[in-house]
Formats: structure tokens, sequence, C-alpha cells
């Protein structure tokens, strides 16, 4: 067992605090139907368009006409803003921004790739029914409306981007490499995956004349027509295509399936009555597989928008769902961060000397960046609590530091004197002290007028505080020693995107005089420079570095720097190699010396898209006992694949532990393939600081980006033409990134020891028919663990109903035991083989191969905790068995 916890109280033992600016933060306001504060950034890609600031306008304000349809009347867009790149030119209209940014914008308008049109897209992490990271469009998706695949309404293909960004629904039709079709139970024949069954169509084949394919049913019917029917699956021919009709048809769901249809504009939901909404429960959809099957509209009023019939419908004029739209311009002021460090504080650290290698490393850091950094002294031991306490969703500005103890306050202000100049740049207080006490409350709102943020860094926190997009934080340092406080400190810094990069972090003991040798890729995404920066304890080592064209750099180069007093020596490269880099270190004492070892560098954005990671670190359940991990690994536009992703977590007691991030489509992670890595921490049974961070390398000819665009065609009623390959990237490529800290506190203690987490839920089981074995079907899944997707489960229970023409009522039986209706269904149980992550097979023997079946499972622990029910698959082909 991996988890044990305390069984009858658990959910009282954890006082525990996230950090939850470790993940995208929300800052979208939902009330009286109305959306606001929706901020959509136009990247600095995009040239200078007014026309396209028009449009724009225009395009949500059809949207939000839109989106008050789909949603039954209950939500519109009420406030919009917009924020502009700092290249494009002033206006005396155009506002400054406050807290918005590109790094927290809800919508993302970037420039498209020439001769190609890249489909828009909601990057999620989290699943069914969570908010996701943001949506992506590019320009043409709004300057170029009438070509595929927005077939004229961009307002609508938007609204099906949103809703998956905000409440957590998915696509409803095949997305590229899954099977378009699946064996109905409901009617025997082979289905095209789409929300509602009554969407029609024509399947034809790929060739140049588009031939039908016809099912067996019809083919016994007409003896001068062949089945395109493949049986060894029982489903339509690989070459066989779904092309649902644009117009003319008689249902009006579902606007998260093939949405460019004219006729739909609202969701899928339950309502057996109208057959024009009625969901489609069967269909293995993206949306079905990751939401158990339910409506998107069950989904969406089940989120706190609409849970409990909190915003009811509301009819409102068109002038009413308009959009007031605020326009802001980003600013290339500078940012000044100054770090306080409290005297008694640092005198009290054995490893006091750290703490000013630090802040001189990341000095070095920011220097090409829009960040000056300071160092400062003389801050109070210690923060008293005031009668106005400060807390996080608010700017601290001057004439609220009275609420503060005089020393503390007098000090604060007198630093904001030194540096806050007629410029107005914006300034970020750091302060390095001993404890931090006193509840943070949200009663400070004056943000316009002052500029200014603050955050405390402390090795003793009762709360804890971070939110980027806001003005006052909190943070836990825990111990000082190897790299940790300097990813901390990254972490509180770089608030806004920065081209510097991490490209490694490594530590080293010298033992003796026998040199050591480090090694570090630069892939060609770096350039403009690349630094090695080596921290050391006692004597000044012998250091060379070896570029990819064996150039040695020593100690007599003009690249060297070395700082005995703070003991830190520098390699400063003023350009870059792609290629593997060696360091070699060597001392002459015999005495151990330990070195911690540094490689920054910059992207290389002339030439190439950079290499982007996005992290985000929380809370999995509502245990608080585990962390949900994940890593967003893309080149531009596209998702990359093929990437060794590993968590290093530091626990309280400066344990390391690793663990492997997968995109592999199952556990944590929602969707194979797609640059996302993801996996679930179990955090053992110990109060404190937990610090994580991500190695992310790639291996030169295994990793992969790929690359999903869709043609431009002359036809708007042309089926999407997607072109989807995978390019292999060429050389090594090394990233690292702070995931930052959370603090969990488990101070009680209870007397029944119990495990309670439970196997993850399997969203993968697939269910087809093999030639080789007669009357019998494959099932397949990726094994869960027995904690969430670790270790092994005990068992598995599997659910079987052949004959049920009503899936709907085969889930109910699911959930609550009871079945009145046609069909059998059959219950067995079997041993678990594989491990989590692993690949797992049954091989199950019909008993009647002319009925289609119906499967669905979930894996049990040895305590008996049992994990939710996977998707439901379906097979059994009449095709196999016909002759």
């Amino acid at each position: 067992m991996n988890s044990i916890f305390c069984f009858v109280c658990f959910y009282a033992i954890a006082h525990v605090h996230l950090v939850s600016g470790l993940s995208r933060p929300s800052t979208i306001v939902f009330e009286n139907n109305g959306f606001t504060n929706v901020v959509i950034a136009i990247h600095e890609s995009v040239g200078e368009d007014k026309a396209l600031l028009d449009t724009l306008k225009n395009e949500m304000t059809k949207a939000s006409k839109i989106l008050h349809v789909a949603t039954e009347q209950r939500a519109y867009f009420k406030e919009i803003k917009i924020l502009l790149p700092s290249t494009w030119s002033n206006d005396a209209s155009y506002q400054t921004p406050t807290t918005e940014n590109l790094a927290f914008a809800d919508v993302i308008v970037t420039d498209p790739i020439k001769g190609k049109r890249s489909l828009p897209q909601t990057r999620s992490y989290d699943g069914c029914g969570k908010q996701g990271i943001h949506v992506l469009l590019t320009k043409e998706f709004l300057t170029v409306p009438r070509k595929d695949p927005y077939f004229g309404n961009p307002a609508k293909f938007f609204i099906h981007a949103f809703a998956q960004f905000r409440w957590g629904v998915f696509q409803e039709y095949a997305e590229e490499g899954e099977n378009v079709f699946y064996m109905s139970p409901s009617t025997g024949q082979p289905e095209a995956i789409r929300c509602t069954f009554g969407i029609r169509g024509l399947i034809q084949k790929t060739d140049a004349a588009h031939t039908i394919c016809y099912s067996h049913l019809l083919a016994d019917r007409n003896p001068q027509i062949h089945a395109s029917i493949d049986e060894k699956t029982g489903l339509y021919e690989s070459d066989c295509q779904w092309r649902p009709y644009p117009n003319h048809q008689r249902t009006k769901a579902s606007i998260m399936d093939h949405q460019f249809i004219a006729e739909l504009e609202t969701f899928c939901k339950d309502d057996p009555s109208d057959y024009s909404t009625l969901h489609n429960y069967e269909a293995p959809s993206k949306h079905n597989r990751l939401c158990g099957h339910k409506s998107t509209w069950a989904v969406i009023t089940e989120t706190d928008d609409f849970r409990a019939g909190i915003n009811p419908a509301k009819t409102l004029s068109d002038a009413q769902l308009t959009p007031t739209f605020i326009v802001m311009r980003a600013t290339s002021r500078k940012r000044r961060a100054v770090v306080l460090t409290d005297p008694s504080f640092v005198n009290e650290i054995p490893q006091s000397r750290k703490i000013q290698q630090v802040l001189r490393q990341l000095q070095h850091e920011l220097s090409t960046t829009d960040t000056e950094l300071h160092f400062e002294t003389g801050v109070g031991k210690q923060l008293q609590q005031t009668p106005h306490s400060i807390g996080n969703g608010a700017m601290l500005g001057e004439r609220n530091l009275s609420q503060y103890n005089d020393v503390f306050g007098n000090r604060i202000s007198e630093v904001l004197e030194k540096y806050r100049t007629v410029d107005d740049n914006d300034i970020h207080l750091v302060v390095i002290t001993e404890n931090v006490t006193g509840n943070f409350a949200h009663d400070l709102t004056d943000r316009k007028q002052n500029r200014l943020k603050v955050s405390f860094l402390s090795n003793s926190v009762t709360n804890i505080i971070n939110d980027h997009h806001e003005a006052f934080a909190v943070h836990n340092m825990g111990e000082v020693h190897g790299h940790t406080l300097l990813d901390r400190l990254r972490h509180v810094l770089w608030i806004d995107p920065t081209n510097t990069v991490i490209v490694a972090q490594e530590e080293w003991e010298l033992s003796d005089s026998e040199p050591v040798t480090g090694r570090v890729d630069i892939d060609r995404t770096l350039g403009n420079r690349v630094s090695f920066i080596f921290h050391f304890e006692n004597d000044l080592p012998d250091i060379a570095i070896t570029s990819p064209l064996d150039v040695v750099y020593g100690t007599g180069s003009s690249v060297y720097s070395a700082d005995n007093d703070s003991k830190v020596i520098q390699f400063n490269f003023n350009f870059s190699e792609a290629g593997t880099w060696k360091y070699t270190m060597s001392q002459s004492s015999m005495t151990s010396e330990k070195i911690r070892v540094t490689i920054i560098s910059e992207e290389n954005v002339l030439n190439e898209d950079p290499v982007v990671l996005r992290k985000s670190v929380k809370f999995a359940d509502d245990t608080n006992s585990s962390l949900l991990l994940h890593v967003d690994a893309t080149q531009g536009l596209y998702p990359l694949l093929g990437f060794n992703v590993t968590a290093k977590i530091e626990t309280p007691k400066g344990n390391i532990e690793s663990l492997t991030l997968l995109d592999n489509g199952a556990g944590a992670d929602i969707s194979k393939d797609d640059g996302i890595y993801s996996r679930i921490y179990i955090a053992p049974k110990l109060s404190g600081s937990y610090h994580v961070t991500f190695i992310v390398t790639a291996i030169s000819g295994t990793a992969v980006r790929r690359e999903e665009t869709v043609m431009v065609g002359n036809n708007e009623h042309n089926p999407l033409k997607k072109d989807v390959k995978k390019v292999s990237l060429d050389g090594n490529i090394q990233r690292q990134i702070s995931g930052g800290t959370v603090f969990l506190d488990h101070s009680k203690e209870c007397d029944v020891i119990h495990d309670f987490i439970a196997p993850s839920r399997i969203t993968d089981l697939e269910a087809f028919t093999y030639i080789l074995y007669r009357n019998t079907i494959v099932l397949k899944w990726t094994a869960p663990g027995d904690d969430h997707d670790h270790g092994r489960a005990a068992f598995y229970e599997l659910f079987v109903g052949c004959g049920i023409k009503d899936v709907r009522r085969f889930l109910q039986y699911l959930s609550s035991g009871m079945y009145e209706s046609r069909g059998d269904i059959a219950r067995e149980t079997f041993a678990a083989d594989a491990n989590g992550t692993e690949s797992e097979m049954l091989l199950w023997k019909m008993k009647d191969p002319t009925k289609t079946c119906i499967f669905a499972l979930r894996a049990f622990d040895e305590f008996g905790n049992g994990g939710q029910f996977s998707n439901i698959a379906t097979a059994g082909s009449t095709s196999l068995w016909r002759k």
C-alpha cells in the first residue's frame, strides 16, 4: 500500500492550504446571467489591424446571442476585455491593464500558419465539469469565416470552444485517430458517432467519386449493392467517412457536435420527449467517455454557474445581449522587483550565504528581461496581525500601510519612495522573513492607482496565499538547501512570461581530486546566450566548459567570472551552439565539495517557435491527500509528443520523490497524444511544505510535434480536410520548471487506520470482435492502480448487457442496481493482472453472437474501495457470424 490514512475522521485530519496560483486562476465573473471580466488577448505575433478589432467585437456580440439561446436564456456575455499587444500603436480610448495579461487570458488570438488553417482549440487539464486553461484562436478564424472549418459562423464555433473551456464538456464527434463508427445496441448496426441520433448525413468513401458505404442491412435488401463492412470489426471499412448534412436537419443539438450544421443551436439534453435534443448515450464520443455518458446540458447545469437553479432563464433584448467592450493595450514599462531580507532571519540560518547566492543568480537571470531586481534589508522580525488584515485579491497602496506595525510600515514606505519613480513602473516587493502570522482577508480594493504587488516568503507560515493574478501572496520557503530556494524565488518573481529558460539544474559532490563531468543539451530553439552558474561551498574549484564544436573555455577565458565571497562561478556566453555541452569540475584538495550547477538560456524567437511548457499543480480530490500534476508541452500551436516528464517532489523531510507524468489518455490524463502530461501524486501523511519541480527531456528522433491543420478549400460545404502529421524534433531537448509549493498540515491523529483511496476511473475501455476467436469479444483498457493509478488493483467488476435497446437503462442500472427492461445483464469479477498505467485485456465469450452487447467495468482495491464505472463499450457484429 502506498497510502495509509485515518479512516474514521479523514475528512478533518488535514488543515491544508493550496497554492492556488500554481494552476491557471479563473478571473471570469458570472452573476445575474452575465459573464464579465472575460479577457481576450491578441498575441504579439498578430500585426496591427484595427479592422480585426472591429471584427472581434462583432463576432463576440453574435456569440453572446448564440450563448443565450444555447443555455435556454441563462447566460450571455455582459463584459469583454480585449488586450492588445504593446506592439500596436496607442489610442486615447485604450485603457491600461491592471492585472490583465497574456498569460492569464481566457481567449488568445494568434497568427496562422501560411497556407494552412489551424482548428481553434481549448486546452483542458482537469476533465469533465472543470474549467480549462484557455481558448486558442487564429486570426483567420475571424477574418476569413467563409472557409473550412468554420462554414461562415465563427461565433457558433467559438461557443463550442467556450463551452469546453468554461464547463468542461467535450466533443461529441470522433476526434482525429479515433473510430468514426461504433456498433449501436439500439439499431444493431454500425452508426456514426454523433449527438443527437437525429443528425442525418452520408457515409461515403474517400475516393474521387465519393462512393456510398452501405451496411449489411441495406445490402441484403438490394443484391446489386455491396456492403462496405469490415468483417473483422463489424464496422464500416476504414476508408468510409461520416459527412453530416450542413443544413436541412430536424434536430437542434448539439453545439458540441458538428456545430457548423445550421440547425444546431443548443446542447444535448435528457428529455426523452424531445427527440431533437435527446442525448445519444451510447456513442463512444470523448464527452461520453470523460463524463460518464451524461448529456452536455446535464454536466453544464451541475457546474457552479447553474447548480441548484441559480441564474434562471431571463429574457433579454438584443441590446442587452450586446457586450460592453473594454479595450486595453499592454504596456512596455519595466517591472522592478525588490527583495527585502529580514536581517535576523538571515543571520539565524547557517546557510545564509546560499540566500545571497540565489539572489545574485536571479539578478543575472533577469538581466535580459523587463524586470529589474534590487536587494534591500532591514525588515522587522515578524509581521504583526493588524485590525484590517491584508489578503489575496487586493492592492496594497501607500495609504494602507498604517495597518502595519510602525517598523514594518516605515520600511515599506522607504522602499516605495526609493524605487517608485516618475515613470510609474510596476513594483513587486518580495519579503524574506522569519514568520508571517495573521488571517489575511480580502478587504483592500484599490488596484488601479497602485501598481504594487507584495509577496512574503517565509519558512514558517500558517496560511499560504498565492494568486499571481492578484496583488498579495504568501509563500512557504521550506528548507534552504539545494535548488529549492532558487526554484521558489523564481516562482514568485517570474509571474509574466519571459524568454529565459532553465535548461537544467544539477547537484554534484567532489570527494577527491578526480574530475567530474556533466552534460547538457542545448537545442536550436534556444539562442542568444547560454550561462553556466556554479555554486560551491569551500575552495574555488577548477571548471572548464566544452562547446558542441569542442572549443574549451577555462578560467582564463573572457566568458569566465568568479566571486569567492559569494562562492559563485559563471560562464556567460553571448551565443549558443545546438548540441551537447560538457562541463568538467575538479579540485586540488581531497575534501568533499558540493557544487550546484544551473544552466540557463533564452528562446530563439526569431528563428523558431519556442518550446513552451505550462505547469499546473492542484489537489486531485476533496480528501486533500493527493496532487494533480500537469505539464503542457507545445511548440507554436502544436502539441509535443514523446517527451519524458518527471516530477521531483521534495517532502518536508527533504526527501526527493520522483513521479513520471504520462500522455496516455488514462487515469489523470484526459486525452492521449495532446501534449498534456498528467499524473496524480499521493502525498505521505506528513505535515509541511511539498515543493514540485518538473524535469522535461526529449530524445532526438523519438519526440515529435503533432501538426494538425485544416487545408483551405474552395467549397464551403466540403468536409473538413485535416492534415495531421508528426514531425520529428531535431536534437535533444532539456528543460526544468518549478511547480511551486503546497503546504499540508496533518496535525491530528486518528485511532483507526484505513486506506480510502480508490482506483482511478477507466476512460478508454474498448470492445471489438476478433476473427481468430469465434464468438469472442476482446476488451482492452489502460489499467488503474490500487490508489488512483499507482500500484495494482485487486480485481475488476464487469457488467455485460446483451440485447439491450435502451442504453440509458443500462447506465441507470450501474448507478442504482435496478433494471426493468428488455435484455439481460450479467456480472462477473476477475483478478487484475496489470499495474497502473499498463495495458489490460480480457477475452469475453459471447453466449448469443446475434446480439450486440454493452460493457462497463470498474476496479477495486483489497480494502474494497471501488473506482467509478468506466465508459461503456459496445460490440457484437452480425456480419461476423452471418454465414
